[in-house]
């Protein structure tokens, strides 16, 4: 997304889908996406913002994907888009 200035404190962006996200200037890069950058659904819980914090995805890819073998998740691997929709 490209993010412009929008009013008083807060950018604005576009997303792919139509909808527009607005955000404040100083919000920090190390924050909980919108969606989740692996299904790429929307993060909207407390689990899928401490889930985050802790595999940086939502809480319902680390219940399918890195609780199975958390090793594999550690060492960098991360699940297709075929595998994903499987699902």
């Amino acid at each position: 997304m490209e993010w412009k200035d929008y009013f008083n404190d807060r950018m604005i962006a576009k997303d792919e889908s139509g909808f527009y996200v607005i955000k404040p200037k100083n919000c920090s890069e190390n924050s909980v996406p919108v969606f989740c950058p692996i299904c790429e659904k929307i993060m909207n819980s407390s689990f899928d913002e401490e889930t985050y914090g802790r595999f940086s995805c939502c809480d319902d890819c680390a219940n399918k994907h890195v609780y199975k073998d958390i090793d594999r998740w550690k060492s960098g691997w991360r699940p297709g888009k075929d595998l994903i929709n499987k699902d």
